[in-house]
């Protein structure tokens, strides 16, 4: 009789961001001097990079440093436009 030898491999799961600071809906006064913080993981694996965007720019990214979470990215300036920039 042969033998039967099944291999799986479970499907990686998505990594987990979420900014801590500033907080959901935080509002400033121009020109403001921000500090992005977030926090992140992967249950199954690692997060090498974490980078933050706005209106699809990049504006800070963090490679090290990741665990427990990422160091603040500073964003400056901050224009009077709802928290954009």
């Amino acid at each position: 009789m042969g033998t039967l030898v099944v291999n799986y491999t479970p499907p990686n799961a998505p990594p987990s961001v979420s900014i801590t600071s500033p907080v959901d809906a935080a509002t400033f006064v121009s020109p403001a001097d921000l500090t992005i913080q977030a926090t992140a993981g992967d249950s199954d694996g690692s997060v090498a990079k974490v980078e933050f965007f706005v209106d699809a720019k990049s504006i800070g990214s963090v490679t090290q440093s990741l665990t427990p979470s990422p160091p603040p990215v500073p964003w400056n300036p901050c224009p009077d436009r709802r928290g954009h920039g």
